[in-house]
């Protein structure tokens, strides 16, 4: 070793070949201009710092000049279309990408990256299309062995694609992992009857059907509560069948012997019943499943053959104008549509704005056909999960473009700080740019130099204690300036609930931006902050916006971007960081855009909003202003952190070291390079 460091010539060449060695299949130049390669490999190892350190722009600059240093030197370009990508510049990433190609057009990784980044401008639909479905799998009750589900009736999947059934025979929910593995079972008694069920915060709720009550459970089926016992009277059952929470988390038991529906808090408190015996408006008869939406509560009106609705305190609005109904049995919603599940003509999607509906009875060309269909739900990566009561098995379908497209892998940044301990953070999105969940150790496969990495970790984040981090962007521009009053008791909604682990910061703006307040926990600093009079002309929204993503991309907890406005926009408000540059950043890193606003607000703002997953909130709307803290607490964490020790010695240190991550998941694979320089 002692050797190649005291000899820049062969240094020089074994570095070249390890550059080559990251894009096998591109062609590279040798022009033996070892001063240009050394001059645009310093700046390329700059550019990695950055990179490594989320500074992406940074980054961008010093792979710029590398590339303009050594034309040939491929993977500084590659990584300067990364940083593009990641600092939230997509069309100049698609370009580098496509340049990239030109040069090495039997690069399949760069090729993936360009349809990926073409699919995704495109704005596919994320609505359920039956015409678009493939069957993925089937889970059949007699191949679980000791976690059968005989005679199932209901299920519902978790975050982390568990699934839960509930078996009629032999009174059990049973629990199986994404994997298609029976992990749990929960039986509370051996003449349980259990029915429905859903799932809400982690909390799952479900009904004995034989024994009048009902059952509070967590995800790991231990038992949280139980109430309810047999009768009519307020509180008690006869033959419970369905059950749902709203986004509250009230439960709502569909009572069928006595045809109503009863509503609980989340102790289990009777709060309301409606609904009677009968086939007029608002009279149920034989009542099967439940949901709730946007404060409008669904019923399968089994024995009426029908959809009935009702507000939240039981008033009745109208039936869903569906004329096909026959045995309307399981009820759902995803995005903006209710799956009702008929136990004669199949699977039924309604659209709840347009009024319209289709069927999804057979697929394969009408091969397979469901013979009873009792329940159905999807899940958050678009996957259909159908459960047929007759033949006991449950039946995955998945959107073609997911079926037969690769998953995007992303490698965000290396951490080398604890070397030989290596971190790899890493993005894994859908086609469409959603956001892959509940993956595990066994999804990924790691080499480093071609040799395998067998003992590597990726629950870093998932064992961390939950935290958030904020960035606050007080508009100090002359037409907020009369809400300076507001800024306090508005913020107070969500400082009130913040612990010592949060952190908040504080960027105030107007033609300038300036930091108010590094972050803190404080309520009492952060207040005193926000008394600042600071107003001056212009309102430099972009580049507050952009700057407050920045101090949050590296951060490991979750995060939110909140914006306290008067809900005007200027004309160069935009003019640096345009409102797509913007959005573009905010999603990539799914960092999500609150925007309060003191009046009404800019169509610009409300698109940066909506697209980043965040919300749009009047300074009035005190419903909405307490619900701030605790939605970006429960946010989803979608990053993993691959952990693994390095097969390599400090004694190599400034060399490169060539990664290589695989992913599978459901038939799907991802791949993605990177490689780091090992410390000094």
């Amino acid at each position: 070793m002692r050797f190649y460091e005291n000899s820049k010539f062969i240094k020089v060449i074994f570095s070249f070949i390890l550059t080559i060695s990251l894009f096998s299949s591109a062609a590279y130049s040798f022009d033996k201009n070892f001063v240009a390669y050394e001059s645009a490999k310093v700046h390329f190892k700059k550019g990695i710092s950055h990179f490594n350190k989320m500074h992406y722009l940074a980054a961008v600059e010093y792979f710029r000049r590398a590339v303009a240093r050594y034309p040939d030197y491929y993977i500084a370009r590659d990584f300067l279309a990364r940083a593009y990508l990641f600092a939230g510049y997509k069309d100049a990433a698609l370009v580098e990408y496509e340049n990239l190609y030109q040069l090495t057009p039997d690069n399949l990784s760069v090729l993936s990256k360009i349809e990926y980044l073409r699919y995704e401008q495109s704005n596919p639909t994320k609505k359920l299309n039956f015409s678009q479905l493939l069957l993925n799998d089937i889970y059949r009750s007699k191949e679980f062995k000791k976690y059968k589900f005989e005679a199932p009736i209901d299920l519902v999947v978790d975050n982390k694609k568990n699934l839960y059934v509930t078996s009629f025979n032999s009174g059990r929910i049973i629990k199986i992992d994404q994997y298609g593995k029976g992990v749990k079972i929960f039986k509370p008694s051996f003449s349980a009857k259990l029915f429905g069920l859903d799932i809400h915060n982690e909390k799952i709720v479900t009904v004995d059907y034989e024994n009048d009550c009902v059952y509070l459970l967590n995800s790991s089926l231990k038992k949280i509560r139980l109430f309810g016992e047999t009768g009519s009277k307020n509180g008690k059952f006869h033959g419970p069948k369905g059950v749902c929470f709203n986004e509250n988390g009230k439960i709502y038991v569909v009572d069928s012997g006595n045809n109503r529906i009863q509503k609980f808090n989340k102790k289990g408190r009777f709060i309301l019943s409606f609904g009677k015996k009968g086939e007029k408006g608002g009279e149920l008869n034989n009542p099967s499943d439940i949901v709730v939406v946007n404060g409008i509560v669904y019923v399968s009106d089994y024995g009426n053959k029908r959809i009935s609705c009702f507000d939240e305190t039981g008033n009745f609005l109208y039936n869903l104008p569906i004329s096909k109904l026959n045995q309307p049995r399981g009820i759902s919603y995803l995005n903006g549509s209710l799956l009702i599940s008929d136990s004669k003509i199949g699977l039924v999607k309604f659209d709840i704005l347009t009024k319209s509906y289709e069927r999804f009875l057979t697929w394969s060309d009408g091969e397979g056909e469901f013979s009873r269909l009792f329940a159905s739900t999807v899940d958050q990566d678009g996957y259909l999960y159908c459960l047929d009561h007759n033949l006991q098995s449950i039946y995955t379908f998945a959107p073609a473009s997911k079926k037969y497209s690769n998953l995007n892998l992303e490698i965000t940044s290396i951490d080398t700080s604890q070397f030989p301990v290596v971190a790899l953070y890493t993005n894994v999105r859908n086609r469409d740019g959603s956001p892959l969940y509940g993956l595990k150790r066994g999804n990924f496969y790691l080499k480093e130099d071609d040799s395998s990495i067998i003992n590597h970790s990726v629950s870093y984040l998932k064992n961390k204690t939950k935290s958030v981090s904020i960035s606050f962007c007080v508009d100090r521009s002359m037409q907020n300036k009369k809400n300076h009053e507001d800024l306090g008791w508005v913020s107070d909604f969500i400082l009130r609930k913040m612990k010592k682990n949060d952190r908040l910061k504080i960027t105030n703006f107007n033609q300038d931006v300036w930091q108010g307040l590094k972050f803190d926990w404080s309520r009492r600093r952060i207040l005193k902050a926000l008394k600042s009079k600071e107003y001056g002309k212009g309102k430099n929204i972009g580049s507050t916006l952009y700057n407050s993503i920045s101090d949050l991309v590296a951060k490991i907890n979750n995060r939110s971007v909140i914006l306290l406005t008067d809900g005007k926009v200027l004309s160069d408000s935009f003019s640096r960081y345009s409102v797509d540059n913007v959005i573009d950043y905010a999603k990539k890193h799914y960092i999500p855009i609150n925007i309060i606003t003191f009046g009404k607000a800019d169509y610009k703002l409300k698109r940066i909003a909506n697209e980043t997953g965040g919300k749009l909130i009047r300074s009035n709307n005190i419903k909405e202003l307490k619900k701030v803290y605790t939605r970006i607490k429960k946010m989803k964490e979608y990053r993993y952190v691959i952990v693994y020790n390095s097969y390599k010695k400090k004694q190599s240190k400034n060399w490169w070291v060539d990664l290589k991550v695989d992913i599978l998941h459901k038939g799907q694979k991802g791949i993605e390079w990177s490689g780091y320089f090992v410390p000094e």
